[in-house]
């Protein structure tokens, strides 16, 4: 896996460290977790590399259940994949060619 794609998984993971409406955060777990979801579906759709595309698809599947938003978000619908997605829409993705 390209080290770009691999920084940009761990710009996501440690983004829900930060981001205020989560108690607690993506573990290093769900980055391992996320790395090989997207290395699956590389696989699948007949490609020997990952792109920013895979990791940004399957995200909010892979990390939204393994998050904990705080109680008074919660009470308010808040939804974990909400945060997920915004999380993706503030990490920047790498845009270099990542076939090798």
């Amino acid at each position: 896996m390209n080290e770009d794609i691999l920084s940009y998984i761990y710009e996501i993971c440690q983004s829900t460290r930060e981001h205020e409406m989560v108690q607690l955060p993506a573990s290093n777990r769900s980055f391992i977790s996320l790395m090989r979801a997207s290395q699956s579906l590389a696989a699948v759709r007949g490609y020997d590399f990952v792109l920013p595309d895979f990791v940004k698809y399957l995200a909010p599947f892979v990390l939204s259940h393994r998050i904990l938003l705080k109680n008074q978000y919660i009470i308010k619908n808040a939804k974990s994949s909400d945060v997920i997605n915004e999380i993706l829409e503030k990490v920047p993705v790498p845009s270099e060619n990542f076939a090798f």
